[in-house]
């Protein structure tokens, strides 16, 4: 469960000596101001969607991203539940394993259908 994930990661990477920051993607309130802006790495848990929420946070800052899958086909999410410690080992112990992505934003609007 994603919770007990995050609080588990929260423990050990403030053991390691980080300042860690837990905030809840789902929230209305949580909105990108509410994530520090001198962050180094975000790890988002839960399905395609929280990972590509967590992506829009991060981009901006130029931190890294890594996902714990929790949904049901977690394409984007690098990790499933059961490979939680292997992300968290390597954030912390190797920080060039980076992939990088090609982020790509569209907008889509109705024609005006008055003209």
């Amino acid at each position: 469960d994603a919770q007990r994930l995050a609080l588990d990661a929260g423990a050990l990477f403030g053991a390691a000596g980080w300042s860690v920051t837990e905030s809840l993607l789902d929230d209305d309130r949580n909105e990108p101001d509410s994530i520090p802006h001198d962050v180094d790495t975000v790890i988002a848990f839960g399905g395609d969607g929280t990972f590509l929420e967590a992506v829009r946070i991060a981009h901006p800052r130029g931190a890294r991203v890594g996902g714990i899958n929790l949904g049901r086909l977690g394409y984007l999410a690098g990790f499933e539940a059961a490979e939680a410690e292997d992300l968290f080992d390597r954030v912390l112990n190797d920080p060039t394993s980076v992939t990088e992505r090609t982020m790509v934003e569209a907008t889509a609007c109705l024609a005006d259908q008055g003209n």
